[in-house]
């Protein structure tokens, strides 16, 4: 590896000896006078071309600003265009790459691709031209029927490709958990069929990890037809995050169309509307008991809740509301109480 620090060190040096500012310097090489800050801080190199800029400015080799070694005599000899005449290793690839043109590093990595482990291809990716990373990941994921390795090159391969690759991932069958971490990049065609083959196949649960990359109405609708075959949120409550509030709603409806089991409910109750809670109260009140109103409670309306506590109140007693009293607006409460004492004097 090139020795970074030692690299801005002696342009840092060069450029000082010479009287010049960063400003200065970048003005000759036609770049940003960040890029030259850059440079001397030890964040980036200069690449080739600005190599032998800097090496005519100030008067010295391009061997006394990389220092003396194979690396920089490969860089020396793609700045000649000379045939490249010492074997690289992977390292060698990773550390010349970023200083050289795409059409040298494509040279560079035809010698040496062969030799690149997989963590190695995911670092040359940027430097690797496209139709070569996507003959490799398609190779690839026909091996290991998996995304697991190929993860870091979905970004650098083509559309094509990607769909390529999944056809070999999922063709014993689908399994979820082995495509997830690939979903940003499959596009809505590919998630689309995925999740009409989880809903075939499995359950809406499955559906979870895909939902944050599905159309909202496509889920929507696969959220509504569940509600009501299933009558019930449990298979769903992973999904209530990525649904319109109206589906919630509708779903809802379905839920407790054969009866309220508060159970079933409590769950999806942070993502249904106030409006939606609030008629649902008014059904646990009508044909449950206070107790099933309790869970509820967090997500009804204040003033709602009190005026049903307090109707409770006077009839079965301060104890009855208990329960409630940590959501429930006291001085409301008081107000409503003294009304209602008036009111049947």
């Amino acid at each position: 590896m090139f020795d970074m620090q030692k690299v801005s060190k002696t342009i840092s040096t060069l450029r000082k000896q010479r009287n010049m500012t960063q400003m200065e310097l970048a003005d000759k090489l036609g770049i940003s006078f960040q890029a030259v800050s850059n440079w001397e801080r030890g964040q980036t190199m200069p690449d080739i071309s600005k190599l032998a800029e800097l090496s005519e400015i100030f008067s010295v080799t391009i061997d006394e600003l990389l220092g003396n070694g194979k690396k920089t005599k490969v860089v020396m000899q793609l700045i000649h265009e000379e045939p490249v005449e010492d074997e690289l290793s992977a390292e060698d690839f990773l550390d010349v790459a970023p200083l050289v043109k795409p059409k040298q590093a494509e040279k560079l990595f035809d010698n040496i691709k062969e030799k690149l482990s997989m963590k190695e291809l995911l670092l040359a990716a940027p430097f690797i031209p496209e139709g070569t990373l996507d003959e490799m990941a398609v190779q690839a994921a026909k091996i290991e029927k998996s995304f697991d390795n190929l993860i870091g090159l979905l970004p650098f391969i083509s559309k094509d490709a990607i769909d390529q690759c999944l056809e070999f991932v999922t063709e014993g069958g689908i399994m979820i958990k082995k495509l997830v971490a690939a979903a940003p990049f499959l596009g809505r065609k590919n998630i689309d069929r995925l999740a009409d083959h989880v809903i075939e196949e499995g359950s809406l649960k499955d559906l979870i990890p895909l939902a944050p990359f599905m159309p909202k109405d496509k889920l929507d609708a696969m959220v509504i037809d569940a509600a009501k075959r299933e009558k019930s949120f449990d298979n769903m409550i992973g999904l209530l995050p990525f649904i319109s509030r109206e589906t919630i709603d509708q779903c809802l409806e379905y839920v407790a169309e054969d009866g309220i089991d508060i159970k079933k409910i409590v769950a999806a109750a942070p993502f249904i509307g106030k409006k939606a809670v609030t008629r649902l109260a008014d059904r646990v009140l009508e044909e449950g008991s206070l107790e099933d109103l309790v869970p509820l409670a967090p997500f009804m309306k204040r003033k709602k809740l009190t005026e049903a506590a307090a109707r409770i109140a006077k009839t079965n007693g301060f104890s009855a509301i208990l329960p409630l009293l940590p959501f429930l607006d006291m001085e409301e409460m008081d107000d409503f109480l003294q009304a209602k004492d008036s009111n049947e004097e």
